[in-house]
């Protein structure tokens, strides 16, 4: 593909062509889809986020979170679980967790269980306010990330944990350490100081849908119950031993609803949603991981752009990354060889856009 210079900007057309455009017609990737993508890797820091998909429509875009303790009981065994959609209220009980009385070695999220503790987050909004009438409002969840770590004695440090999210977001209600440890996408790691990181994935439509309720929960919750997907269970070196963690639930949502205020326009991009919907379900970047904020939004942002990027006909969306980079990369020649060396082939455009699309975060 032949790049052309005019007006100091270097450029590549927004349409399915490799003819190149005029500065007066630059053009940037919806930011919403760089910003949905960054929020899914980052609900703690990340941007305040629409989900570019459709419909078009004004919303709220608000952060809620909630922090507290946790502990393995009398048998060595604990956990502390979340459910996302229950973050969006102040009153919704969204984190569910043991202290040092728990007497079982199984997930009981029975509020009603000795030992057993439920925390709310710091919504505005309380659960009644969800609702169809003219005085409520409709949420969808956006992001939400579960954290913990190991704040007790250097003496009763040992044990394991193992940290998961539910592949079709089924309850962790009646789980043990082993059958937590044995799911394709959960992880273990060991007992110390470091935080551990279990970030919410949407799965089907059902889950980018505004909703009017919080999920059903039977009483007490069991395995089958679309809620507390998201959750680690915590193993002691031995019974007896109160290993303590510190967690923190942060969970990002759109809302929207005639008493709600400080809306500002969602936006549709169909391609880069698809991107990021399918790089988030298809790769391991939002498995449980202790990887660091900050690198976990570059990781996801190259991912969307290399998937954008290397399919079979060039989208507009994918010329949107690389003119999205250039603009804030293009001071750095150096770094233009990946798109400097493209040439009119799938696979070396692609690695241009690619490289683009790192600087653009980088710099």
């Amino acid at each position: 593909m032949k790049q052309k210079k005019r007006g100091g900007k270097q450029l590549v057309s927004a349409a399915n062509s490799t003819k190149p455009v005029s500065s007066r017609h630059h053009v940037h990737l919806g930011q919403c889809t760089s910003d949905y993508a960054r929020a899914l890797a980052n609900p703690h820091t990340g941007p305040l986020a629409c989900i570019p998909n459709f419909p078009v429509q004004l919303t709220k875009k608000f952060r809620t979170w909630v922090k507290g303790t946790c502990s393995t009981g009398t048998l060595g065994f604990g956990y502390v679980c979340v459910d996302p959609a229950r973050m969006i209220s102040n009153d919704g009980l969204a984190v569910k967790y043991s202290i040092s009385t728990y007497a079982q070695a199984v997930v009981d999220l029975n509020g009603g269980a000795v030992g057993v503790n439920t925390a709310s987050s710091n919504s505005e909004y309380a659960t009644a306010s969800l609702g169809t009438g003219a005085n409520n409002f409709a949420g969808r969840v956006t992001s939400c990330e579960l954290k913990y770590r190991y704040i007790g004695t250097t003496f009763n440090q040992g044990g394991e944990t193992a940290a998961y999210q539910d592949q079709d977001h089924n309850s962790l209600a009646g789980r043990s350490f082993a059958t937590v440890n044995g799911e394709e996408t959960s992880k273990k790691f060991p007992v110390d100081r470091t935080w551990t990181s279990i970030l919410y994935r949407p799965v089907d439509s059902g889950d980018l849908d505004f909703f009017t309720a919080l999920p059903l929960s039977s009483a007490p919750p069991v395995a089958t119950d679309p809620s507390y997907y998201m959750g680690a269970v915590l193993q002691a070196p031995s019974g007896g031993v109160a290993a303590v963690f510190e967690w923190e639930a942060w969970a990002t949502f759109e809302a929207y609803g005639q008493n709600i205020r400080a809306m500002t326009p969602s936006h549709a991009d169909a391609v880069g949603f698809q991107a990021v919907h399918t790089v988030s379900q298809l790769s391991a970047l939002l498995h449980p991981t202790r990887i660091t904020e900050e690198n976990r939004e570059k990781q996801i942002l190259l991912a969307t752009a290399k998937h954008v990027a290397t399919q079979s006909t060039i989208s507009s969306s994918g010329v949107l990354w690389a003119n999205n980079a250039f603009e804030n990369a293009k001071r750095k020649d150096a770094k233009l060889a990946g798109i400097e060396g493209a040439s009119g082939t799938a696979a070396g455009l692609a690695a241009g856009l690619v490289a683009l699309n790192v600087l653009d975060f980088l710099f």
